[in-house]
């Protein structure tokens, strides 16, 4: 019975030091696998995280460019507003500036400044004979005009009613 003691605590230490040995292994090969697991997760979690960086620069690029071009359409708006603006008080301007000038040219003051630029003319002309044109709607002042200054119109028809030409 001592032999049998014998070889079952030699059976025993033997089974103990295989199964030592066998769970070292296999914490070995598990804390490998883990290891590898792991590495394996943190790829993973690392190109998660880059795919995402790179979905939220564009969704930041497309947002300004969309931003960009909702302002550019605004900035179109206010200039198209802005010039149409510009235009119509342009427009009334010159409206303005043509009913005063209209107004003007039915004064006496409008009357003697031609006379005067008529006899200015002739003054510089001395001699030499002198053309002066009218504008057509200063036709019925060019008799008041020739008997003011003296001078006289020609007498042809197609240029009697613009042109003037003292002598």
């Amino acid at each position: 019975m001592v032999i049998a003691v014998e070889i079952r605590e030699k059976l025993d230490i033997f089974y103990r030091a295989a199964m030592d040995a066998a769970n070292i292994q296999s914490e070995a090969i598990l804390d490998e696998q883990k290891q590898i697991y792991q590495r394996a997760m943190a790829d993973y979690e690392a190109e998660k995280q880059k795919d995402w960086q790179e979905k939220r620069r564009q969704r930041e690029t497309s947002l300004k460019r969309e931003a960009n071009r909702i302002v550019q359409e605004e900035i179109m708006q206010q200039k198209q507003a802005y010039y149409s603006a510009v235009e119509a008080k342009k427009q009334e301007l010159f409206a303005a500036v043509e009913q005063r000038l209209e107004e003007y040219r039915h004064t006496d003051a409008y009357e003697d400044q031609l006379e005067k630029m008529v006899q200015k003319a002739v003054a510089l002309a001395e001699t030499a004979g002198v053309q002066i044109y009218l504008s057509p709607s200063d036709q019925e002042k060019k008799e008041r005009l020739e008997q003011k200054t003296g001078q006289k119109s020609p007498r042809t028809p197609a240029l009697s009613s613009f042109l003037w030409q003292g002598q």
